[in-house]
């Protein structure tokens, strides 16, 4: 059995508290199971009437899980979840929208070796969301909100594919990963969010003579509505019309300590896109001890 806790700030949110309950053995039977929670805490406005900011809750997601390492006796990890989660998001200077979904998660994960393995995750959620208009704005834009779903069903299976040459996972200075995620929502799996997304990750660790470190990221994807369910999932005045078809929680966002540095953790744009592509290359230099240097460009 274990417990975690623990908490911490950053660009991201003000506060973040975390805590997990776990067994490793569950009925002697190799099952793995774990209780976790998260609450993100963050500045934010009070109300549509004033400019004042107060902590509020950003983010609180609570799950329960289940893992079973060799599925039907196997080399194949089975995984099941149950969650609630609420979010509070104010990227969109117009809006403050509140979303609340609750459902479940479903997934398999095989190790072909130790340079390739393949996972195939679903998932299926009821959320619910509503908008707080920020600024004083036009009929047209309040009138656009009734065109938003309150409610709908989000469904969506996705395959990835991993190949890993990194000499370690967690602070690897050798290798490379590459990973390849396809993904669909809706459609044959019924729900309100319709789409289809395609996103590929290669990340590049070179070590110097001199022992500076070179690593490089690639990050490219591309998304798109299928079918032509009525409705949008965000207010449609000033977002494009494919985009507003598309669940927010879905789309493509840069910024933040490991994506666009110097913006703000998934600001950019803030009604998100449908495609993506960045960059990212650094040079790390050692100073002293666990201490070092890194020069950037993304």
């Amino acid at each position: 059995r274990w417990v975690d806790l623990g908490v911490g700030g950053g660009s991201a949110e003000l506060f973040r508290l975390t805590g997990a309950w776990g067994h490793r053995n569950l009925d002697r039977k190799a099952l793995l199971g774990s209780l976790n929670g998260v609450l993100a805490i963050d500045q934010q406005r009070r109300d549509s009437r004033s400019e004042t900011q107060v902590l509020r809750m950003r983010d609180g997601r609570g799950s329960a899980n289940l893992v079973e390492p060799w599925l039907l006796g196997l080399r194949l990890q089975g995984q099941a979840s149950v969650f609630y989660e609420q979010i509070s998001d104010d990227r969109d200077p117009r809006f403050l929208q509140r979303r609340d979904s609750r459902g479940f998660e479903l997934g398999l994960l095989h190790e072909f070796s130790r340079m390739f393995r393949a996972s195939l995750t679903g998932h299926s959620a009821l959320v619910h969301q509503s908008y707080e208009v920020f600024l004083n704005t036009t009929q047209k834009t309040l009138d656009s909100l009734q065109q938003v779903r309150p409610r709908y069903r989000d469904n969506g299976l996705a395959l990835s594919l991993f190949r890993d040459t990194r000499d370690d996972r967690i602070t690897p200075t050798l290798g490379s990963l590459q990973t390849l995620v396809a993904e669909v929502g809706g459609g044959p799996l019924r729900g309100a969010s319709s789409y289809q997304k395609l996103q590929l990750i290669s990340s590049w660790y070179s070590p110097r003579a001199n022992r500076w470190q070179f690593a490089a990221r690639f990050t490219g994807g591309v998304m798109g509505p299928i079918g032509d369910a009525p409705g949008d999932f965000s207010p449609p005045v000033g977002v494009d019309a494919r985009v507003a078809r598309v669940p927010r929680e879905r789309r493509f966002f840069i910024g933040g300590v490991n994506s666009l540095r110097g913006y703000g953790e998934n600001s950019l744009p803030a009604d998100g896109g449908l495609a993506i592509l960045l960059g990212n290359a650094e040079m790390r230099v050692p100073l002293l001890g666990p201490f070092g240097a890194e020069f950037f460009i993304d």
